[in-house]
């Protein structure tokens, strides 16, 4: 359903959807997160793409969900559309450790 909503570009649907999985401990696939990344940066919605990131990389530290070489590709370009390019540099750092 994450993804339906990201596809279709109703990413603040995208992001409640995942929200109200994650309240009820269902992690979906990193496939939808990346999904949702991906419209957000395409919608200049930097700061929340960066934030939808950062409680990816919450996720993959506690196991529930691993982080693949599309999410870093993804949201570097999303990064890179949004002229964010200090966050660019911490999101190498991320893929580099």
């Amino acid at each position: 359903l994450v993804e339906t909503y990201a596809k279709a570009g109703q990413w603040k649907e995208a992001l409640d959807k995942l929200d109200q999985l994650q309240q009820m401990g269902v992690y979906p696939p990193v496939a939808a997160y990346n999904s949702v990344i991906d419209l957000l940066g395409r919608r200049n919605q930097g700061k929340k793409m960066l934030g939808l990131y950062r409680s990816l990389q919450d996720l993959h530290l506690s196991n529930d969900v691993a982080i693949t070489p599309e999410t870093f590709l993804t949201i570097l370009r999303g990064l890179g559309q949004n002229g964010m390019a200090a966050d660019t540099l911490n999101v190498l750092d991320d893929m580099l450790q």
